[in-house]
């Protein structure tokens, strides 16, 4: 194989990646997620973008008169729901993405410091 023709072909496979993420991307628009409270009072939805769209509070929670409770359920909701969308993005986008690498380097640079060694990164 020539090298313009290897490199004609890995041309041909990145363009093909690239229309499959931005058709994944486009598909998102239409995709959300939910994250609840453990009590189950508040109700957070973010869309497949990224964006929270709306946070669903029970006049129960209200009615306690805990605000730092409420607050604290409010950012569980929400934290779930933008949990819940990385997962759902990250299943979608690993047809066209290999994150075995990423996630390496997150490993490592997350557990920089606790050993005070730094990271290894040679993958």
């Amino acid at each position: 194989m020539s090298d313009t023709s290897w490199l004609q072909e890995r041309a041909a496979e990145a363009e093909h990646r690239l229309a499959r993420i931005s058709a994944i991307h486009a598909e998102l628009a239409d995709v959300t997620s939910t994250g609840r409270s453990a009590d189950n009072l508040v109700v957070a939805t973010v869309s497949g973008h990224g964006k929270l769209t709306s946070v669903e509070i029970n006049g129960q929670a209200i009615r306690k008169g805990d605000a730092d409770a409420l607050g604290r359920s409010v950012v569980t909701a929400v934290n779930a729901a933008f949990e819940a969308v990385q997962a759902s993005n990250r299943e979608r986008m690993s047809e066209v993405v290999d994150f075995s690498t990423y996630d390496k380097v997150l490993a490592d640079l997350r557990t920089h410091g606790e050993d005070g060694s730094p990271p290894v990164i040679g993958y």
